[in-house]
């Protein structure tokens, strides 16, 4: 991942060519003006004015040197773009090196092949009795440096701890406040994910600060470079476990403000807990396996390990999708008009796929594909996680809308049923007492449409997060080799063309309901310029995303100058 991808050299080299033709035709600017300057000195040179002569030439000289620096100018810049077009040159032959050397090739024999395994030298190496103190001798070693640092960390970890039940008390607290409709805001929510990212803090600041303190360390061995970096990776997985974990606890932020069931929830947080016990560990040791120096060790004892923990991984996909007995089971029988209800045959069975092909990978020699093709697969997970809460969060600031809009009608509903009754009493209720009322949308039927329109975005998203992840991190263009479509057409592009068009699609499509619970249908305008509103915000989503699609393809609007002339 530290090598740059060719796509974003390639942005680079585009932004530089504009500015080179910006600077050339201020270049050619400069010139029209100094031959201009030119004929008009030559035009007072007989003039007896000598401050006008003087003007003129100071003019001339001032041009002479504009026009000098422009030219330094554009050649420095095309000095540049040379360079970066080797860099970009050299990065893609070293891309292409590691596809061709690395990626889908075997990096180890296969697991059945091998005389021996060498457990015992493998343990011997990897939990010594050397190797405890080199660890408490590193964390000493950067406590001693950096001990207001340190104390920090400590401080910081010892208050969430103390504080914590306080915290978990403002959290619950929480559900009273949203209960009642005329006292619901969206920063209760807002406060429930605060105190829920404070909960989830103590244990990923407690793996980090080991892993800044072994990183900092004195002592360089190649165990500790891999211990450093599984306590890297750890921090990330953890903070993402213990995140998870906190809003799945009863009474907590996702029960009661992203309305899931408490049920599945107790299982969710029990099945995380058991999982970052199981899965932090093994991470940290195949990364000190990894980081050996002469690999002794990595492909034997780092491989029964990885297994291991694809098996795991396996059974918890299938605790937690499995259409029959996992935790979301209910929820596809609730909701069987989704896509993703409708399609779980498709996408359960490829899901449970993934870790069992990674398993093959890694037991047949292509352990190092297999390692790039989990980082992938862990990215899934978590763009797919942080995806759903993103969702969750939107969904439940408009349901507050929803909630409010519903009690104002409701409100102005009984009011306006009490003045006819009241008028009917008296006897004076006629024809010209009764209002008519232009029709309105459909509330409930505005909120589904909304929901509609944030579920698919949020999918189309998290697809996209996905895609440019793995189009970063894996070598993707070199395993198209340079395809294009028509000698002119990138693949990638076409892919992020078709996605913009989906995502403008579902936009205009529902736009209305959206703009409808954001503000118009609380606002004193009429049905009419409602409606006129969100057409136009409808053709200018529309034509926004055309022109962004055509600027993804690299389509030049000259070609298209004739249609401009003929309307």
């Amino acid at each position: 991942r530290k090598i740059p991808h060719p796509k974003a050299i390639k942005h680079s080299l585009n932004e530089r060519a504009r500015i080179i033709r910006e600077i050339r035709l201020d270049e050619f600017e400069y010139e029209g003006q100094l031959s201009e300057s030119v004929s008009e000195v030559r035009q007072h040179a007989k003039s007896d004015n000598e401050q006008l002569s003087l003007l003129f030439n100071m003019r001339e000289e001032l041009l002479n040197k504009l026009l000098k620096n422009q030219r330094l100018l554009v050649s420095l810049y095309s000095k540049a773009d040379i360079t970066q077009r080797n860099y970009l040159a050299l990065v893609v032959e070293v891309r292409l090196y590691l596809w061709e050397k690395l990626f889908w090739k075997k990096s180890s024999p296969p697991l059945w092949a091998m005389d021996s395994y060498g457990f015992h030298d493998a343990i011997a190496w990897l939990f010594g009795a050397k190797r405890f103190d080199e660890f408490s001798h590193s964390l000493s070693g950067w406590v001693s440096r950096y001990p207001y640092l340190a104390g920090l960390y400590v401080a910081i970890v010892s208050g969430l701890v103390i504080f914590r039940a306080r915290i978990i008390s403002i959290v619950e607290n929480t559900e009273a406040e949203i209960r009642h409709t005329s006292k619901d805001k969206f920063e209760h929510t807002l406060r429930a994910i605060l105190g829920t990212l404070l909960l989830a803090l103590p244990v990923p600041m407690a793996v980090g600060f080991a892993a800044l303190a072994v990183g900092g360390g004195t002592c360089g061995s190649d165990w500790l470079a891999g211990v450093n970096r599984g306590l890297n990776w750890a921090f990330i997985i953890t903070l993402w476990g213990c995140f998870l974990s906190a809003a799945c606890r009863p009474g907590g932020l996702g029960v009661v403000h992203y309305g899931w069931h408490e049920t599945r929830a107790l299982r969710l947080r029990r099945l995380m807990r058991v999982s970052l016990f199981i899965a932090v560990p093994i991470l940290v040791i195949i990364c000190c396996l990894l980081f050996d120096e002469q690999s002794l060790h990595f492909d034997v004892l780092g491989r029964f390990f990885y297994v291991g923990l694809q098996v795991w991984i396996f059974a918890v996909l299938w605790r937690t999708f499995s259409p029959r007995s996992g935790i979301y089971a209910e929820t596809l029988v609730h909701h069987s008009n989704r896509f993703s209800a409708k399609t779980k045959a498709v996408w359960f069975p490829l899901l449970l796929c993934c870790p069992l092909v990674l398993i093959f990978l890694a037991i047949d020699g292509y352990f190092i594909t297999a390692l790039v093709l989990s980082l992938e697969f862990f990215a899934l997970l978590g763009i797919s996680t942080l995806g759903s809460f993103c969702y969750s969060s939107v969904v439940r600031w408009f349901m507050i809308r929803e909630r409010k809009l519903a009690l104002v009608e409701a409100i102005e509903e009984r009011r306006a049923r009490l003045e006819q009754a009241a008028l009917e009493k008296e006897g004076v209720a006629d024809s010209s007492a009764v209002e008519v009322k232009e029709p309105e949308l459909d509330l409930v039927a505005v909120g589904k449409q909304t929901r509609r329109m944030m579920r698919s975005l949020f999918t189309i998203a998290v697809i996209l997060a996905v895609w440019a992840f793995w189009e970063h991190t894996m070598p993707l263009d070199q395993a198209f080799g340079g395809f294009s479509i028509g000698g002119w057409l990138n693949p990638f592009d076409l892919f992020d063309a078709v996605a913009i068009m989906v995502i403008v699609t579902v936009v205009v499509k529902n736009l209305p309901g959206m703009l409808e619970l954001a503000g118009l249908r609380a606002s004193s305008l009429d049905v009419g310029t409602r409606y006129a509103i969100t057409t136009i915000a409808q053709y200018v989503v529309l034509a926004t995303g055309l022109a962004v699609a055509f600027s993804v393809l690299h389509v030049n609007w000259s070609t298209f100058g004739w249609i401009a002339t003929a309307l």
